[in-house]
């Protein structure tokens, strides 16, 4: 990082400044990462360091949305959006839509869903199928249009192979799909490590549905 920053500020020194957001990221050290993905957005915009760009907005929105300050990340991902059609970005998309869910923008955050469905981003298709799913419910969808979202859920959980993406969308079917669609989540379920909050929010969804059986 050193010699990066003795060099006249590129891509490299961008990519490694965000890298190393995500690192601090993961570590829940989301305060001291913010200013690296600030920084390395300022460099790749100056550059026109395109993909450069849109990875580290990407990051920042997570970043900011961990530290709750979604309408900030909402804004800095549309920014980064916009003007973006020659590229799409499915995580950036994705971590925007969230932001956008979260402060109520239902009608935005559905659009960036669709797109990242209708993408060749599985794992990110999959997760915005369950988004769609909860935004359906939200809105007080008739059970047409509810079995739609569900059966798209499923539709998309089997393009990919990554569990904790499956299961993050079975929760969005057990918590907001029809009663019926809670059996054909138990075939989709693995003997499959899980991070505890997303293994937690499953066995309490599947714990409300074993309840309702008895």
């Amino acid at each position: 990082m050193q010699w990066l920053r003795r060099q006249p500020p590129g891509a490299d020194l961008a990519g490694a400044l965000t890298s190393q957001g995500v690192a601090l990221d993961v570590a829940g050290r989301h305060a001291d990462a913010r200013p690296l993905h600030e920084e390395a957005l300022a460099i790749a915009r100056r550059i026109s360091a395109r993909y450069t760009e849109l990875e580290a907005a990407g990051n920042l929105v997570f970043c900011l949305g961990e530290l709750g300050r979604d309408a900030d990340a909402a804004r800095a991902g549309l920014r980064a959006l916009a003007g973006a059609d020659e590229v799409f970005n499915a995580p950036l998309a994705s971590n925007t839509a969230y932001s956008l869910l979260a402060i109520g923008r239902l009608d935005e955050a559905e659009r960036l869903y669709r797109r990242v469905l209708a993408g060749d981003n599985a794992s990110a298709a999959c997760a915005a199928s369950g988004k769609l799913l909860e935004i359906a419910a939200r809105r007080g969808a008739g059970e047409a249009a509810l079995g739609a979202a569900t059966d798209a859920v499923f539709a998309a959980i089997a393009r990919t192979e990554v569990y904790s993406v499956q299961a993050g969308a079975l929760v969005a079917v057990l918590n907001h799909g029809r009663a019926a669609d809670a059996r054909r989540v138990l075939p989709c379920l693995r003997d499959e490590p899980l991070y505890p909050g997303l293994q937690q929010r499953l066995d309490e969804a599947l714990a409300r549905h074993a309840s309702a059986a008895t």
